[in-house]
């Protein structure tokens, strides 16, 4: 049976595997060649940010290879301490992220111009044209007859076509004008003070190893020594192409980060409206007689009764700290040298009580995985709910009552 001839639609997918918890030795060793991988790539972006390089970043491997001719991979190595590969790869993203910069500014720059009313249509479509194409714009800010004539005979015609359409003073306004805009949204270099977390593997800096893929060998900043990591999984993917290492310092634990094709589904195909009530026992009722998300309630009363808890442990602290603002309230204005003293004494506390009483971060970050969790419960009630009703419409009762609502009705 011949195969058909029509492309497959696929789209790209992130998949995720992760690790089990790192032990202190290697997880000092690979917070270190985190650390160490993002100074570089963070030196690159600022190295390679500057107008005089907008036209080196589009081809990484012309560069690379000009930086190993000159010999300064070496110092790279020496300086940040990790391998050959890794210094390539910090370029490889700082070239990525260089270039999404200078198509955001030629976005933002188009935004800024089209609010112009200033300018005449004639001078705006040759600005455009110009941020169309790298060489162009390089062209612009630089005046480069060379790059200018690197370029095709078509693309230098229609940009003579479009100077023609303009004066002389508009023609130098437009590329002045174009010049100050890039010059004052453009990416500065600066002082990077996060934590680097990502890294880029090849497929020859890492090995899934095992009978099922359980474990995961990366390389380290030493020559043939490699790190190995257990994952709480087996791999179920392809043993090729780069993958995205992520360091999760919160966890101490890597996750491992794969782009895929995925098939297309096959379109969907409606069938009757579908009415639906919504609920904590059962959180979908449908008019079909079916319903989705059987117990919801179970997994939510435990939060509500720990989220209870916990408002009642805080309650004595918030009462104290209301009663220290009332006391520092009344020492506002305090001028003899007792009443001083202590207001001091009293913001002391409450600084103190502040610290260390009433945070939040365990509490966000305690919120934050419960929810993550209730989103995925609620969208996979939906997904079932629509993949084994198939329908074509949904409607959902509103029982909310405002103010809008009864003014349209009228008061009784």
């Amino acid at each position: 049976m011949k195969r058909s001839s029509k492309p497959i639609k696929s789209y790209s997918k992130t998949v995720r595997a992760y690790s089990l918890k790192l032990d202190e030795d290697t997880y000092t060793k690979l917070d270190q060649l985190f650390i160490n991988y993002g100074k570089c790539r963070n030196m690159f972006l600022n190295q390679y940010c500057g107008i005089s390089h907008m036209l080196d970043v589009k081809q990484y491997r012309k560069l690379r290879d000009q930086i190993k001719g000159s010999k300064q991979n070496k110092k790279y190595v020496a300086k940040y301490n990790f391998l050959d590969k890794h210094w390539c790869y910090a370029l490889s993203d700082a070239c990525a992220n260089i270039n999404s910069m200078w198509s955001n500014l030629a976005n933002q720059i188009r935004r800024v111009v089209q609010a112009n009313e200033a300018i005449d249509k004639d001078e705006r479509h040759l600005i455009y044209y110009l941020l169309s194409i790298r060489e162009l714009w390089y062209y612009a800010l630089t005046n480069d007859q060379a790059v200018l004539l690197d370029l095709s005979h078509g693309l230098q015609k229609h940009l003579a076509e479009l100077e023609e359409a303009v004066t002389p003073k508009q023609r130098k306004h437009a590329y002045s004008y174009l010049s100050r805009l890039t010059r004052r949204y453009k990416y500065t270099p600066r002082k990077h003070h996060s934590l680097n977390k990502s890294m880029t593997y090849d497929e020859s800096m890492y090995k899934f190893t095992g009978d099922q893929l359980e474990e995961l060998a990366i390389s380290s900043h030493v020559s043939r020594k490699r790190f190995s990591l257990k994952l709480t999984s087996p791999w179920h993917y392809r043993l090729n192409g780069n993958l995205q290492i992520i360091l999760d310092r919160d966890k101490k634990r890597i996750e491992i980060h794969k782009v895929i094709k995925v098939r297309q589904k096959k379109e969907y195909q409606a069938g009757t409206k579908l009415g639906i009530d919504k609920g904590l026992a059962t959180l979908v009722s449908c008019s079909s007689g079916r319903e989705y998300g059987k117990g919801f309630s179970q997994f939510t009363r435990p939060e509500i009764e720990q989220e209870s808890q916990y408002l009642a442990r805080r309650n004595p602290y918030y009462g104290y700290r209301y009663q220290l603002k009332k006391k520092l309230n009344q020492l506002k204005n305090a001028n003899i040298p007792k009443q001083i003293i202590k207001k001091k004494q009293l913001t002391r506390q409450l600084n103190k009580l502040n610290a260390n009483n009433i945070g939040h971060k365990r509490k966000d970050k305690r919120h934050a995985s419960y929810h993550a969790c209730l989103e995925s419960k609620i969208n996979h009630a939906i997904k079932t709910m629509i993949k084994l009703g198939t329908p074509s419409l949904i409607v959902k009762e509103d029982l909310t009552f405002t103010k809008e609502k009864i003014a349209k009705k009228g008061s009784k």
